[in-house]
């Protein structure tokens, strides 16, 4: 079937064989196929456009705000920057391409490479996100159940190991994408490209079945549950009035801020189960469901459902920095304190007055000198 003379494969859509479009950039490829332009082909790109944009400021500013101050630099918050890390992945490398089929109509202009790839990395940064979730949930567990014990443990370096960890995991256990995808020109249209996970054979789309649905185990379901055990354990331990506790020579105020932290976690948790939820169960219909995407009755009500799914899954990149500095003390303050001192060093530069001419000829120097912003020294390097 492969044009030898081309890099991309011509695919007779009269064929036996079975295949599939990508649901990562959900090209239709049907012989009676009409590209006609849309208003998702202006609306969808431009809304992801506004999300990258605001997901990547906000992103940004809590990494930079983590390692500017010392007081920030916790366990907790070491792993709230690598989910910053998984949202600037999603929001700078998927992104972008991903509005590009809307805009183009489904066709897919970034050639074969630049397919494999950006399908890999969307499917690792969102199993990466999870797991790191879940590492998240476990770490409160473990802080707010064994608070005294834990010290010896919970450190920043092994946050940062951990994060490693994850993100090597996350690439390995996604690999098979570099597999499964690939570009393709079907016979009847080669004027379009279409980025789409290709099995030619039974074999290879029982394979591509199986590995959904082990990764919808594995990056959503298997990790959700673990996040509810944690938390419902953890509810009874900071919840209960009566019994001895490890944390009963802890400060009242170490107490309730534990609490605040584990509230802004459960949040951050929610919203990710309900933004990616739409998006998993499409996929999973899709290889388990197959006549309900082929049957042209339901085309257009999938094409609205599945713009929706994918704009939640970009838009739970946006709103966590919303939610660090709703909920987060320490972040809310930090970032407070890091506009200003900007703003003030600015304001102190443009006072600087040099090289003034006095009435003698003579050169002077007027320089307004203020001192450096620094986070208060109350703030203690306080568990975030």
């Amino acid at each position: 079937m492969a044009d030898s003379d081309s890099d991309v494969d011509y695919v007779d859509s009269n064929a036996s064989y079975n295949y599939s479009y990508s649901y990562s950039w959900y090209s239709y490829s049907y012989p009676d196929y009409e590209y006609k332009l849309g208003p998702e082909s202006v609306v969808v790109p431009a809304v992801w456009g506004i999300f990258s944009l605001l997901g990547l400021i906000g992103n940004i500013f809590i990494v930079i705000v983590v390692f500017k101050y010392s007081h920030m630099r916790t366990v907790t918050n070491y792993y709230i920057v690598n989910l910053a890390c998984t949202d600037i992945a999603v929001l700078l490398l998927c992104v972008p391409f991903t509005s590009s089929v809307y805009a183009f109509h489904t066709a897919w202009v970034f050639g074969d490479a630049m397919c494999r790839f950006v399908a890999w990395t969307q499917l690792a940064s969102w199993q990466a996100t999870c797991l790191t979730l879940t590492v998240i949930s476990a770490d409160r567990y473990y802080a707010i159940v064994y608070p005294i014990r834990s010290i010896k443990y919970r450190t920043p370096r092994a946050a940062v190991l951990i994060n490693i960890s994850i993100w090597i995991f996350s690439y390995t256990i996604t690999t098979p994408t570099l597999y499964l995808y690939r570009v393709e020109v079907y016979a009847f249209d080669r004027d379009h490209a279409f980025c789409i996970e290709y099995f030619a054979s039974d074999s290879k789309a029982n394979f591509n079945t199986v590995y959904v649905t082990v990764y919808a185990l594995l990056s959503y379901f298997l990790p959700l549950v673990v996040i509810f055990v944690c938390y419902m354990l953890m509810i009874v331990r900071l919840w209960r009035t009566s019994g001895p506790t490890e944390d009963a020579i802890m400060s009242e105020q170490a107490v309730r801020q534990k609490k605040k932290i584990t509230r802004m976690v459960l949040v951050v948790v929610i919203l990710y189960a309900v933004c990616h939820l739409p998006n998993h169960v499409l996929n999973l219909l899709f290889r388990w469901n197959y006549e309900v995407f082929a049957d042209p009755d339901n085309k257009m009500l999938l094409k609205v459902v599945r713009i929706l799914a994918h704009t939640l899954v970009y838009f739970n990149s946006i709103i966590n920095p919303i939610v660090y500095n709703v909920l987060g003390d320490n972040f809310r303050k930090s970032l407070k304190k890091a506009f200003l001192h900007n703003f003030r060093k600015n304001k102190i530069m443009d006072s600087h007055t040099m090289n003034t001419v006095n009435g003698n000829g003579t050169h002077t120097m007027n320089v307004t000198h203020s001192n450096k912003v620094h986070p208060s020294s109350s703030n203690s390097r306080s568990e975030n």
